[in-house]
């Protein structure tokens, strides 16, 4: 009797139970396996987003702008200016939060420092641990931020946003998100009233250019530690949204930068974090039990896709670790397919990394214009 034919009948005989064990401990096992040897390459140093639950009982202003700065003396004079300049007929405080910078930004701030407008000076803790700051106190209806590079392009925009806002949440919702449009070139503003509602999935990645209802930052935060920290929104903020709404008005200027990480990041053995923040997002779903529903399996695929062309810049060996760590994930959560992505539902099925890659491009071409 050959060794197959032994190993066949032995199994045969096993109680089904013991060889459910059998596999469960394979598969952990396998689990720790790649883990480990992603962490022994970078170690995952980040922290969970979730926080004990906040009230924000005492809301007596409307809106709170939060704009975290480091070392921005070049651009946050213009930044500041464009936001305490705006005419507005609602109560705005500005929270400006000096992240440890050593250039001239604390003594630029220092000038603002009024009845509305708040300085706070804190050590370098990167751009969530700053935001995280500004939110363990926020007396406002809706919190906004704003990059310290960036700006308003026009000084009626608050008015505008808050007027938008007071609209459909009176009409529809508790805990909104309104997006405004942006502009990589100091146009002239473009206002238009409409107000589209969307799935949140249409709604960009990044926190900037947004009013939303500050009770949906009652209990998460920003993750500390990690890079790519606006992974937070799409994967646990914008679910706890009872809206989400569209303004087609180009009201903010976008300064792409050099030193931003998505540029740092190709040259940084940190870009690993991707995958970190993502696995750490995914554990604070589960524990706030947000619906698992086509569109939560629409976002998974896209992170996964983004994480796979960010991580194009190591080797291969470590993308292929990445991937077992992917698939993992995709067992872990039950990961159903979708029409959109099953090619690359298929080749977590199969465990193809060459078709997962050459996929992920695909759609990164496709849906992410990368």
């Amino acid at each position: 009797m050959t060794f197959k034919r032994t190993v066949k009948r032995i199994i045969s005989f096993m109680p089904k139970w013991l060889f459910n064990v059998i596999i469960s401990l394979t598969k952990n096992k396998k689990q720790q396996n790649t883990e480990l040897s992603i962490e022994s390459i970078y170690p995952d140093n980040g922290h969970s987003s979730l926080k004990p639950k906040r009230v924000y009982s005492n809301k007596s202003y409307d809106l709170k702008i939060v704009v975290p700065c480091y070392n921005v003396e070049k651009y946050v004079i213009e930044c500041i200016d464009s936001i305490v300049n705006q005419k507005t007929k609602y109560k705005v405080v500005v929270v400006l939060v000096n992240d440890g910078s050593t250039d001239q930004t604390s003594t630029l701030l220092k000038k603002y420092e009024s009845e509305n407008v708040v300085i706070i000076d804190k050590l370098n803790g990167g751009l969530s641990s700053a935001r995280n700051r500004a939110l363990e106190c926020v007396e406002s209806k809706y919190v906004m931020f704003v990059d310290s590079d960036d700006c308003f392009l026009s000084d009626g925009f608050l008015d505008f946003a808050l007027d938008c806002a007071n609209k459909v949440k009176k009409e529809s919702s508790k805990k909104i998100i309104i997006e405004f449009k942006h502009s990589n070139s100091k146009c002239k503003p473009h206002y238009k009233s409409g107000l589209k509602i969307v799935n949140y999935k249409e709604l960009s990645g990044f926190a900037w250019g947004k009013i939303f209802t500050t009770d949906l930052f009652s209990n998460a935060n920003f993750p500390e530690g990690y890079w790519f920290e606006d992974t937070v929104l799409p994967t646990i903020i914008f679910p706890l949204a009872d809206a989400c709404f569209l303004n087609k008005s180009t009201v903010y200027f976008y300064r792409p930068s050099i030193n931003s990480i998505t540029n740092r990041s190709k040259t940084h053995i940190k870009v690993l974090d991707t995958f970190y923040v993502t696995r750490q997002l995914l554990r604070d779903r589960d524990e706030l039990n947000l619906p698992k529903d086509n569109t939560y399996y629409y976002r998974f695929y896209m992170q996964v896709i983004c994480n796979c062309v960010r991580l194009s810049v190591l080797p291969k060996e470590v993308q292929i670790k990445i991937f077992f760590g992917t698939m993992d994930l995709f067992n872990k959560y039950s990961i159903k397919p979708i029409r959109q992505f099953k090619s690359l539902y298929k080749s977590f099925c199969s465990e193809n990394f060459e078709r997962y890659l050459k996929f992920c491009i695909l759609y990164s071409k496709m849906y992410l214009n990368l």
